[in-house]
């Protein structure tokens, strides 16, 4: 496939024109940074009841900070501003290109206008910041939710406000991903877990989806009281926010078939069938709750093609991820609700008694924020529309115009993070080709 740099070039620049725009005319200078590591930041503490906009952490980062006589940081190699709670959903290019004036940052480096990752062995890296190599000191603090700058904040509003001093070793060339956790539920103790990429320097096959499992909860969250975990009148919506075991394993589905239709608070899925019999609750892998190690978890794959009747350009694949414990065998019925059961009735049925033991991920549209209903055979053969009560993702595989084909399905790598009961998807996309026309 060819490099597709010009539209990546594109999209940076109109991200900067759209940082000129709102800021005014101002000469951009970035400085050459020889040998560079890459990284990328997200602020993940999520804890249920920290998460009014008022009270979740609301941070700014330094790397290599200076400070005065009075320990007041005044300067850093790297400054990350407005470091705001992270999206759901981290997809294969800068989100915030050219569509985002507000200087609140779901990541970093997000919507700053920083030096930026390459294509490196064909994977886009524009959403990884360029970063000196070498061991740096690491400082986050939590500041006010508001668009003033945190160097030009009061210094009673920003006194005694670290929550995280550390050191991180960054080596040329590598991919970083760093998140800011909670690792104890009870005392809160912040910390911070960064790994290593992998996928840049690994032989994938174009015609595969790769997939990798991380379970960064705190200490303690599955196993507290749900009133440490769900604010009060919540209404519980999907199967990870009672928090799941330390150790589950995962099973996979591949199915096909995309008409919908609206049904109450959701979509109801019309033509839902499975799509091979060698890709129904296939054992996929497991996933083991690690605060420490820093490692990089397996990556496991699946065809984009799996059956005859596909043509080879594109298809409707979806996937669906059942999260179970070991000791437990997978009965797909276990993962859905009655319908009426979830609508009327809130957290019942089998999504108030999971404890901890089951959850789903269903990659079908381009949303979180519906609920999907199913047709759903009852265990005495009648039908019902019953929900899952999934995580809800984008699809794994991207379907765009590329050279003649509108669409052509195309293969990412992807990374879904279990934190504090809630889920989180980093998708990274591989080079195609632009569009051609007649």
């Amino acid at each position: 496939m060819k490099q597709t740099w010009p539209l990546i070039k594109t999209l940076m620049w109109i991200s900067i024109c759209t940082t000129l725009l709102f800021q005014g005319c101002q000469k951009l200078e970035f400085t050459e940074i020889e040998n560079p590591a890459y990284l990328r930041v997200f602020n993940s503490l999520n804890l249920p009841l920290t998460n009014s906009n008022d009270s979740i952490p609301f941070l700014c980062m330094f790397i290599n900070p200076e400070f005065d006589n009075q320990g007041n940081i005044v300067g850093a190699e790297t400054i990350a501003d407005y470091l705001d709670k992270r999206n759901p959903y981290a997809p294969p290019f800068p989100s915030h290109v050219g569509v985002s004036t507000s200087k609140f940052n779901s990541e970093y480096p997000g919507k700053e206008t920083v030096l930026v990752g390459p294509l490196l062995n064909g994977f886009d890296l524009s959403s990884w910041a360029q970063i000196s190599s070498g061991k740096k000191r690491i400082v986050f603090v939590n500041r006010p939710r508001n668009e003033t700058p945190y160097m030009d904040l009061p210094k009673e509003q920003v006194k005694n406000n670290v929550i995280l001093d550390s050191t991180i070793d960054l080596i040329a060339q590598e991919v970083y991903t760093l998140n800011v956790i909670f690792k104890d539920i009870k005392t809160l103790k912040k910390g911070m877990v960064m790994r290593r990429e992998t996928f840049h320097k690994q032989s994938f096959s174009d015609s595969l989806i790769y997939v990798n499992f991380y379970n960064y909860s705190a200490k303690g969250f599955a196993n507290a009281p749900n009133t440490e975990k769900i604010p009060t009148g919540k209404r519980i919506t999907t199967s990870f926010e009672y928090g799941i075991r330390d150790t589950m394993n995962i099973y996979l589905t591949l199915l096909q078939g995309q008409n919908f239709t609206s049904y109450k608070d959701g979509l109801r899925i019309l033509n839902i069938t499975k799509a091979s019999p060698n890709f129904n609750q296939k054992f996929f892998g497991s996933v083991i709750r690690d605060l420490s190690s820093n490692a990089t978890a397996p990556y496991h794959g699946f065809p984009i093609w799996v059956n005859k009747n596909q043509n080879g350009i594109s298809t409707d694949l979806w996937q669906q991820f059942f999260f179970l414990n070991p000791t437990l065998q997978l009965k797909e019925s276990n993962f859905y609700e009655l319908a009426n059961t979830y609508f009327f009735g809130g957290a019942q049925g089998v999504i108030g008694d999971l404890n901890g033991y089951y959850a789903s991920i269903s990659c079908n549209f381009n949303t979180q924020n519906y609920i999907l209903y199913f047709p759903y055979k009852t265990p005495s053969g009648g039908s019902e529309i019953a929900y899952m009560p999934s995580a809800n993702f984008p699809n794994l595989l991207i379907n765009t115009h590329s050279g003649y084909d509108n669409p052509k399905s195309f293969a990412t790598v992807n990374s879904f993070e279990v934190i504090n009961g809630r889920v989180y998807l980093t998708s990274i996309q591989r080079r195609y080709d632009p569009p051609k026309y007649n």
